[in-house]
């Protein structure tokens, strides 16, 4: 994101006021974890009744209680005609010293991809519904590989789709989507179109496919713990019919598309477990259990099999250069993900422990200024006593010249 401060849209002098500045307080992307460690750990009772305070703004911990907790805490003052730009994963927290007026907009080159993916992950834990299909997304980026594939390779891979119903718009239909007749559009984010494949950069082709790879092998174990849960899988299997709010013919669902799981709120548009006998339900497949019902009266709904995204993954290896390479990277990160600092618990915190700390900190920095202040004078002192050097010869002689 990039907050710019007041008059910088316009980028002249403010008219009518000269704009106050904001104060940020911020926290680096890799202490993220350390972070929400130390909210937990401050107000434990907070935190347990509400698993998604960390995405609400409605909670502050003093910056001295965060950094006796190992946090890393930053501090910086926004002026107008000046830019902020935060991290994916970095939390950033401030007050305005004053009337102005701010702008702010979120933005996402390729290079985001892992972090959204971290961010997705973090959402489903917080039980937060996503703003779109990040699936959808990664799906879209993997597929545009085609454009870039040797002449007939791209179209023949889009052919095997149709023969099998996988009739994705931004990589094989050139019907317009207001067209009556077009093909299900099975690329749709909710929110925005899919990007058309001759617009994706390679590095997002490289990395959308890198960061799919990943997912399926999470799809992958999330079915295989479903089963575990559920005590076996679900007994059907149907690809989704690719419109919005279908039904099937006994009244459960037949399509992920704006759904969530029932459970932890993530994303159905890839894959979903619904049963004519809970209509209206859906959970994901790791939830299976939670709609009630046994696994023979369970049916999985799915826009692509597993089989089908690992092709696509492997298309994109195969025809765009260090797309191989991204896939590596991306499970290498899923399997050791980057934790960060090591949060230090201290306790909960009170109103009195708050102002001892704060009031101890404050002296601590009282005594440092005054300690800086005394040696500053002794060295001012030391240098007024101090002998005169003598003159150089020639300079007493008059003789130097000025260069």
């Amino acid at each position: 994101m990039v907050a710019a401060g007041a008059a910088a849209a316009r980028g002249r002098p403010p008219t009518f006021f000269s704009s106050p500045p904001q104060v940020w307080y911020s926290v680096p992307a890799n202490a993220g974890r350390a972070l929400e460690a130390a909210v937990a750990d401050a107000l434990p009772a907070v935190w347990a009744a509400a698993p998604a305070l960390m995405f609400q703004l409605v909670t502050a911990v003093p910056p001295t209680e965060l950094a006796a907790r190992g946090v890393p805490v930053h501090r910086l003052v926004h002026r107008e005609r000046s830019f902020v730009v935060t991290f994916p994963n970095a939390y950033h927290a401030g007050f305005n010293t004053g009337f102005n007026c701010a702008e702010a907009v979120n933005f996402g080159p390729p290079n985001w991809l892992p972090a959204g993916g971290v961010a997705v992950g973090k959402y489903r834990a917080a039980a937060k519904p996503p703003t779109f299909s990040h699936d959808a997304l990664l799906v879209a980026l993997t597929l545009a590989a085609r454009v870039h594939a040797r002449e007939g390779e791209g179209e023949a891979a889009a052919a095997a789709d149709r023969e099998a119903g996988v009739v994705p718009r931004a990589a094989a239909s050139d019907a317009p989507p207001t067209d009556p007749d077009a093909p299900p559009d099975r690329l749709r984010l909710s929110v925005a179109d899919p990007p058309r494949p001759d617009e994706v950069p390679l590095q997002g082709v490289r990395l959308g496919a890198g960061e799919l790879a990943a997912r399926v092998d999470e799809e992958r174990r999330r079915r295989e713990a479903g089963a575990a849960a559920a005590g076996g899988a679900p007994a059907a299997t149907r690809r989704m019919a690719g419109a919005l709010g279908a039904l099937a013919d006994d009244g459960a669902p037949d399509d992920g598309e704006d759904a969530d799981c029932e459970v932890c709120k993530c994303d159905l548009w890839l894959a979903a477990v619904v049963s004519p006998d809970a209509r209206g339900r859906a959970a994901c497949p790791e939830h299976a259990a939670a709609l009630g019902v046994p696994p023979s009266r369970q049916r999985l709904i799915y826009r692509h099999t597993l089989a089908e995204l690992a092709r696509y993954v492997a298309d994109a290896e195969r025809w765009v250069e260090g797309a191989a390479a991204a896939v590596a990277a991306a499970r290498r990160r899923a399997a050791a993900p980057d934790l960060g600092p090591d949060p230090v618990p201290v306790g909960p915190l009170d109103q009195d422990t708050v102002l001892a700390r704060k009031r101890a900190a404050e002296r601590a920095a009282k005594a440092q200024a005054k300690k800086e202040k005394e040696e500053a004078k002794k060295e001012a002192a030391a240098a007024a006593s101090a002998p005169l050097p003598p003159l150089e010869p020639a300079a007493a002689a008059g003789g130097a010249e000025l260069a």
